[in-house]
């Protein structure tokens, strides 16, 4: 085992990963980090960017549980508003077409011929690096569908779970052809 590869099972079994995209890279011999994040990952330590710890921290064993639809709503919502989307907010309508836009974005990914789970990275003018491709396209869709919910108070496990009770009655292909 590679000392990065050491490192990687270190942080995600002991210690965790980077919340935002569990990114993790060697920067130099001894330190692993995002990358994505500028922020620096020690296997014995909490990850720091600069001098005070990463906001995005936590311990794998809370990222092992899975996301329930309501905290995705609500951390969806949360940070759409905390960023200006609400302000003002946009008609029902617009809201629609920036989720189809997420969706058209993944088309656009699968016409220039990128594997459908491919994830790669744009570097930003800030240094940042924005995942792009597929399955970062549907998330946004996912994120911004999961953010309207919230706006809107909607139920979305509910809603969801109600709907796939529903589907299982149904005939095969709906009586349609496809």
């Amino acid at each position: 085992m590679t000392f990065l590869e050491e490192c990687r099972q270190r942080a995600i079994c002991q210690d965790g990963t980077c919340q935002t995209c569990g990114n993790l890279e060697q920067i130099k011999a001894g330190l692993i980090g995002c990358i994505a994040h500028d922020k620096l990952i020690l296997p014995e330590y909490p990850p720091y960017h600069g001098n005070s710890k990463c906001p995005d921290w936590k311990r794998r064993m809370e990222e092992n549980k899975a996301m329930k639809t309501s905290e995705l709503v609500s951390r969806a919502h949360d940070n759409a508003v905390k960023h200006g989307f609400w302000n003002p907010a946009p008609s029902f309508g617009d809201a629609i077409a920036l989720i189809h836009s997420e969706l058209s974005e993944a088309l656009e990914e699968a016409r220039d011929g990128r594997d459908v789970r491919e994830t790669y990275y744009e570097e930003k003018p800030d240094g940042s690096r924005k995942p792009c491709g597929i399955p970062s396209e549907l998330a946004d869709a996912v994120i911004r569908i999961a953010d309207l919910c919230g706006y809107l108070g909607i139920d979305l496990e509910k809603a969801i779970v109600e709907k796939m009770a529903y589907n299982e009655t149904r005939p095969y292909k709906h009586g349609k052809q496809f």
